[in-house]
């Protein structure tokens, strides 16, 4: 249970807020929502919802359009409903964090979290072309965190196999190849030129 009388200090609280505006937190809402336990609990929760009763009553005291949808409007109150209890059961889970612990700590846990996901070839595909971008620009060494979770990654879409985890990052992703310089020959008083000849 979360504490009645617990408060966030000052500090925790600028904290918190940096942390909700880092991409981390973007990655944190994303777990959550993709949590079995998570989708249990909009299953048993949001998803039974029906306003369906209240819009008809509306519409006959004439607060809302006769033409109304009652089961459209509905769905649309559910979607907007599951999407705003996302964050709101994130911030409840750090809330009950802490009560024990402080916030350097819980954004250190969950940012071990999205390095295993990330590392697994489980995480955002935006991060994983991000990564991309970095060997194009032979940024990245084999043993980085970034290049061992893109090669995860290649490995689950499907675009190396397991025997190519030990291939260089060149061949992972192809390098700019250099043209060779073609020399040319100078001109001398001596060339003749077709145009500077008369028959």
């Amino acid at each position: 249970m979360i504490s009645t009388g617990y408060t966030i200090s000052g500090e925790e609280m600028v904290k918190f807020k940096n942390f909700r505006r880092s991409p981390i937190y973007g990655i944190y809402l994303k777990s959550i929502a993709s949590s079995p336990t998570f989708r249990a609990i909009m299953k048993e929760h949001i998803e039974n919802i029906d306003i369906k009763p209240d819009i008809h009553k509306m519409k006959e005291e004439q607060r809302l359009p006769e033409g109304v949808s009652e089961e459209l409007l509905n769905k649309m109150f559910v979607v907007s409903f599951s999407r705003m209890t996302i964050p709101l059961i994130a911030d409840a889970l750090i809330l009950k964090e802490l009560e024990q612990l402080k916030m350097d700590e819980i954004t250190q846990d969950i940012k071990q979290e999205v390095d295993i996901s990330y590392l697994l070839g489980m995480a955002d595909e935006e991060l994983y072309k991000e990564a991309e971008k970095l060997v194009e620009k032979n940024k990245l060494k084999e043993d980085d965190l970034a290049y061992k979770g893109l090669v995860q990654y290649y490995k689950r879409i499907g675009k190396i196999t397991d025997s190519s985890q030990s291939l260089p990052v060149p061949q992972i992703v192809p390098t700019e190849t250099i043209k060779p310089k073609i020399a040319t020959k100078a001109k001398t008083k001596f060339d003749l030129d077709s145009s500077n000849i008369e028959l």
